[in-house]
């Protein structure tokens, strides 16, 4: 909501902010092959902080841009030229409403193409419901590390096992 207010009420000079921003961000290299791409607090140290810091953006500005940033992140590295459908969002950014509005923004010249929002159920318990997975599959001694996925060396079975009581 705060993004979204930011964007509708921005004066010329905000505007101008936020598209510097959008300029200079793109140059975060998110196709690098290692280490991959991720939200993770390395990349927010050494990729994301330093260039918030550097954009003289409000703190609504910042989140404007950043759900603009991240919807042509999304759109630049996948293949929506050719894309006909659905789209699932199921992560916890398809309960921001604004970062919703930005990815349909991204493709509104496609009109084969639509995101859908997953169910709340799905979105708030799908990384609980994956993780156990893949303690099961580490129960089972069977491979629950791609590394056509991880950038591992080779596909394994990862993880401690524990027995609390005897």
């Amino acid at each position: 909501a705060i993004a979204a207010k930011a964007k509708n009420t921005a004066g010329e000079q905000s505007r101008q902010r936020v598209a510097r921003a959008l300029s200079e961000w793109r140059s975060i290299d998110l196709s690098r092959p290692f280490p991959p791409p991720s939200l993770g607090r390395e990349s927010l140290e050494t990729d994301i902080m330093p260039r918030f810091e550097s954009s003289a953006l409000s703190a609504e500005d910042a989140l404007w841009a950043w759900c603009e940033h991240t919807a042509q992140c999304v759109f630049h590295h996948l293949p929506f030229d050719q894309a006909e459908g659905k789209i699932l969002v199921t992560g916890g950014g398809a309960f921001n409403h604004f970062l919703m509005e930005c990815l349909r923004a991204t493709t509104a010249t496609n009109p084969a193409f639509q995101w859908e929002k997953g169910s709340d159920a799905l979105i708030t318990h799908k990384e609980a419901l994956l993780f156990g997975f893949l303690g099961l599959l580490r129960f089972l001694n069977l491979n629950n590390v791609d590394a056509s996925y991880t950038l591992s060396t080779s596909s394994h079975s990862a993880g401690c096992i524990y027995h609390p009581f005897p």
